[in-house]
């Protein structure tokens, strides 16, 4: 493969790596808005604040173990996009002649 073909396939994955970035940042913020929404409606119905503060516990921990996963399933996205990103330059200096 050419340089400029190789050039040219990681900007195309590049683009798709961004776009699947972008694509699970927003699911991740779609998801937590209805999570924070379901919580408040949740919350505005109990009648103790016994219940309350299980409630609110229950919540953070879901959302903080959400936050995780999804953090690392993105930072692994990341990872991805650095690799296609300096894959030409490996390809160039593989076929260059020093």
């Amino acid at each position: 493969m050419e340089p400029h073909e190789a050039a040219l396939a990681s900007a195309n994955t590049i683009a798709a790596t961004l776009h699947t970035i972008a694509s699970a940042h927003v699911d991740y913020t779609r998801k937590a808005i209805q999570d924070g929404t379901d919580f408040w409606t949740r919350l505005t119905s109990l009648q103790s604040p016994e219940q309350a503060v299980g409630l609110q516990s229950e919540f953070a921990q879901n959302s903080y173990q959400a936050f995780i996963v999804e953090m690392k399933r993105i930072s692994e996205l990341y990872v991805d996009l650095l690799e296609h990103t300096f894959e030409p330059f490996g390809t160039m200096a593989h076929g260059s002649k020093f």
